[in-house]
């Protein structure tokens, strides 16, 4: 019994040591999970909310009152009205080819045709904002795609900053608030070099397939936004396998070339097939394109003139200033030339293949398209050509930051104070210009704006702000007016391109009758409503002066002056005045025919 007690208490010190050290262990466990947790809330620290904060902030700016402070005119108003008759009359009405080449006939693919009446089925609807939709979206997401490039080869803090300073680019937030079909071309480039640089990631093998067919899909689409990515990517494309010639054969065999060129043959079937029926056609603009793209100008003045633009708009996508001056102008072609051969000598210095393709594929993007635009250096002026080019600038910001050359404790301490002063430029410029820009289309909605006391606007040297809000209140105003008869319009010369942009507006109000914008001449029609709209504070023309006028109703930035004509008499009052007479032609259409998909059919049956 005794022998018994003994083994229990035996047993019961072990259960208790083995308890007492369970114990320990688990609050060992605890503690390391507590450290861990701690080590976690100590990593995200105030860059990471100081991040988070900036992409909030930088969400916020794409869509703030989207809808009312939409811009849209000119090219804007043709694509809604083409893919409104889509809409209302099923697929068949959706064009083979997209919007023209700039200077040339020759026609883009259609992706972004198809991107708005996708948009207009999911929110069944038309309006503007709508069509507009995929271009802010395409914008947001461009945020995370230049996160996962910049993991490719930056650490966690540069890649913060980068991202943080490329989310609040001015040119990237004015450009995704409105529809055109350059504007999404900065996420489609991303996502193409993004994919690419994964295919040849030996970590993602398993998923080379998946990554080629996006290659082909981003490859596509950006194709088919602006012309200088229709020959700049495949160019890239090519160089960057070619200098990778011996892993090329390693890592790509026919699976994910097959992936590839399927995705590119969907998204470019509508192309194949428009020239299939049309013997060519847009194929041979292609040629003709090429041909009158050259320019007279010699090739060192060229260079002169396109060394001047990417100093000018490197400056203006890193920090939003729109004037151009001189000093300015050469200390970021200085940057430009830096930043190249510290990329160049971080190539050659790099050993691990991922980050060394990170840096050569860099190297090739701006090499391909600064080559490509040497002949056309007269025509780049414009902020679109460089939209592909949107996240150089940053990525060159971090080579010069990481750059290892020149160690010494006092270079460093010159390299960090250049990389901060620099990057508080960028943020403080950009966050200033978006502000401000914001502030005026806001501000024009319900008061007058003028050029002198602004900004944005006097840099732009445009004479005023105008957007779908306007449009919106405008075209009730009209409807409101004239609930029964026929209204005629016609602007001021001087913002005689929103002509199109109040017609639009006046559609979605399901005015009695179409509206009419009034030409040469003014229709006479008894039952007819007469508006002039200008500025506010515009001179009327002498013209009206022969006209019975009412008190100019403002409406924000816009003016109203409805007329009426002062006696009927010897007039003829023309119905048909209501269909056809004195307006200016609104249909939205090309003049060259076009092919729809409705007419495949018929065109193959001819054949």
């Amino acid at each position: 019994m005794e022998n018994l007690r003994e083994t229990k208490s035996f047993q019961t010190k072990i259960y208790r040591k083995n308890l007492f050290f369970n114990v320990n262990v688990m609050s060992g466990c605890v503690l390391k999970v507590k450290t861990q947790s701690g080590a976690i809330l100590k990593k995200a620290d105030w860059k990471t909310i100081f991040f988070l904060a900036v992409i909030v902030f930088a969400v916020f700016v794409r869509v703030y009152k989207f809808d009312d402070l939409l811009l849209f005119k000119g090219d804007a108003f043709r694509d809604a009205v083409m893919v409104s008759r889509a809409y209302e009359n099923g697929p068949g009405e959706l064009p083979l080819l997209g919007p023209r080449a700039g200077g040339t006939k020759l026609r883009l693919g259609p992706a972004f045709y198809y991107s708005q009446y996708l948009s207009a089925i999911a929110f069944k609807s038309v309006s503007p904002p709508v069509l507009a939709y995929p271009t802010v979206l395409f914008s947001l997401l461009s945020i995370p795609v230049f996160w996962l490039l910049a993991r490719k080869f930056f650490s966690r803090d540069w890649s913060i900053l980068i991202t943080s300073l490329f989310s609040l680019s001015f040119l990237a937030i004015e450009y995704s608030r409105f529809a055109w079909n350059p504007n999404s071309a900065p996420f489609f480039n991303l996502l193409f070099f993004y994919a690419l640089l994964e295919i040849f990631d030996e970590k993602m093998a398993k998923y080379k397939n998946w990554f080629a067919a996006l290659a082909g899909l981003a490859l596509a689409i950006s194709t088919q936004l602006h012309f200088s990515n229709f020959i700049a990517l495949p160019m890239i494309l090519v160089l960057f396998l070619l200098l990778h010639w011996k892993k090329t054969q390693k890592v790509v065999d026919w699976k994910p070339i097959v992936f590839f060129l399927l995705a590119m043959f969907i998204v470019y079937s509508p192309v194949v097939l428009n020239d299939a029926v049309s013997n060519g056609s847009n194929a041979k603009q292609f040629l003709k394109a090429i041909e009158s793209k050259p320019s007279n100008s010699s090739v060192v003045k060229n260079l002169v003139r396109e060394t001047s633009y990417f100093g000018k708009y490197f400056l203006r996508i890193t920090t939003g200033a729109l004037q151009s001056r001189r000093l300015y102008n050469y200390s970021a072609q200085i940057l430009i030339l830096f930043a190249l051969i510290i990329n160049f000598l971080l190539w050659k210095r790099e050993k691990e293949d991922n980050k060394k393709s990170f840096l050569a594929l860099s190297f090739l993007i701006f090499a391909v398209y600064f080559l490509l635009y040497i002949p056309l250096a007269k025509e780049i002026n414009k902020p679109r050509f460089f939209l592909s080019l949107l996240p150089l600038p940053f990525i060159f910001l971090g080579y010069i930051g990481v750059c290892p050359y020149g160690e010494s404790k006092n270079l460093k301490i010159i390299k960090t104070g250049i990389v901060s002063l620099l990057a508080l430029v960028m943020f403080l410029g950009s966050v200033r210009w978006t502000l401000a820009w914001l502030g005026e289309l806001k501000k024009s909605q319900t008061q007058v704006v003028r050029q002198e006391d602004t900004l944005v606007l006097d840099a732009k040297k445009d004479r005023v702000w105008w957007t779908w809000g306007h449009f919106q209140k405008t075209a009730a105003y009209l409807s409101s007016q004239c609930p029964t008869g026929q209204i005629y319009f016609t602007l001021a010369k001087d913002v005689a391109d929103y002509d199109h942009s109040i017609e639009y507006a006046l559609n979605e109000e399901k005015t009695a009758w179409p509206p009419k914008i009034i030409g040469k001449s003014v229709p006479y029609d008894s039952e007819g409503c007469y508006f002039y709209i200008s500025r506010v504070g515009a001179a009327l023309p002498a013209k009206l002066e022969e006209f019975n006028r009412e008190k100019a109703v403002d409406l924000g930035n816009i003016s109203v002056t409805r007329f009426a004509f002062r006696d009927s008499a010897g007039k003829t009052d023309a119905a048909e005045a209501r269909r056809t007479g004195g307006q200016k032609n609104s249909s939205g259409e090309d003049k060259e025919h076009r092919l729809y998909w409705k007419s495949v059919g018929r065109k193959l049956f001819e054949k």
